[in-house]
């Protein structure tokens, strides 16, 4: 069985990239430059999100599903510095051969990893020859369906029917992370959060209290 690995990277803005690329003085505060730089993207593009390459990785999370095995964890501690994050990350692909997933990996997550696995020099022959593979197999058409109208109508509603779900399990019920071990117990937990979302959908929509019937008229008071 091909292991399959998930993954999602974090980033902040390359403070020292934004120096270089603006010839900025070193005593200028990382905030102050970060800020300049949202500002004269807003004025160029109308957002604040800046170019690929100006994206320095800070930690990457994993979950892999090995035979019968599941694991979750991250890489990058206060201490490490992107290349070696970044590598690591390539010699994991290098060790195990995984089919990937990500959300948005072909537009945001992989051509990052890219630009600043360029940057340091990373080594990723797996990689590469994995992608070059499955290129010519007609194995990736994602980038090329997005560009499509009917690619960009479908993207469009993850605003509407992915992201809220995430939204409201982590920040309003606070589920950040799986409190059992292994896949299937994993699997589990995540058909019970599911089940409990929807069943709270129903309920702010109406539809569960015309299920449960009218609630019970109040009690007479006796005189």
């Amino acid at each position: 069985m091909t292991p399959l690995l998930a993954f999602d990277i974090e980033t902040v803005p390359d403070v020292e990239g934004l120096r270089a690329l603006n010839g900025l003085e070193a005593e200028l505060a990382d905030s102050d430059v970060a800020q300049m730089a949202f500002q004269r993207r807003r004025q160029t593009t109308g957002s604040d999100f800046l170019p690929l390459h100006l994206h320095r990785v800070v930690t990457i999370s994993c979950a892999l599903r090995e035979r019968d095995s599941f694991r979750v964890w991250s890489l990058g501690e206060p201490g490490d510095g992107e290349r070696e994050l970044i590598q690591r990350f390539f010699d994991g692909i290098e060790k195990y051969t995984p089919q990937i997933v990500s959300w948005n990996g072909g537009g945001f997550d992989f051509p990052v990893l890219h630009y600043r696995g360029l940057i340091h020099g990373v080594t990723a022959a797996r990689y590469w020859d994995m992608a070059l593979s499955c290129t010519r197999l007609g194995q990736l058409p994602e980038r090329a369906e997005l560009h499509t109208r009917r690619g960009r109508a479908l993207y469009r509603r993850r605003s509407t029917i992915v992201e809220p779900v995430f939204g409201q399990l982590k920040e309003v019920r606070g589920v950040r992370r799986f409190r059992r071990r292994g896949y299937t117990a994993c699997a589990s937990e995540w058909r019970l959060l599911c089940a409990t979302h929807n069943l709270l959908k129903l309920w702010r929509s109406g539809r569960g209290r015309r299920l449960t019937g009218p609630p019970p008229p109040p009690p007479r008071r006796s005189r």
